[in-house]
């Protein structure tokens, strides 16, 4: 937690720019407000811990303008990810996944 606190100048433009590119996405995407705010928090972590990484695997320089930029795209489009996570969910029938696991375990158990 102190880490996430403990930010440089850099890594605050990073973050800001996540948490505009998650607010950003909000107008596209349904849900209820605890639910919007849970995506903008997942997308400003997302943008905070996965920019850097990203900027290395694309072999992007470590330009204020390039981290903000893809800090800004890895919130927008972790919020569209986050929703499907939701949907994926809401659509899950818990007894069938409870029911298969039981089915699994009495399998390999024997019993």
């Amino acid at each position: 937690m102190a880490d996430f606190i403990n930010l440089t100048t850099s890594e605050v433009g990073t973050t800001v720019a996540g948490a505009a590119g998650s607010v950003a996405s909000l107008k596209f995407i349904p849900g209820r407000w605890y639910e919007k705010l849970g995506m903008v928090l997942g997308g400003i972590v997302a943008a905070r811990y996965l920019t850097y990484p990203l900027i290395d695997v694309f072999g992007l320089q470590h330009s204020e303008t390039d981290e903000g930029a893809l800090a800004f795209l890895v919130g927008l489009f972790s919020m569209a990810v986050v929703n499907k996570l939701f949907e994926a969910l809401s659509a899950v029938n818990s007894a069938s996944i409870v029911e298969m696991v039981m089915g699994w375990i009495k399998k390999r158990t024997g019993a």
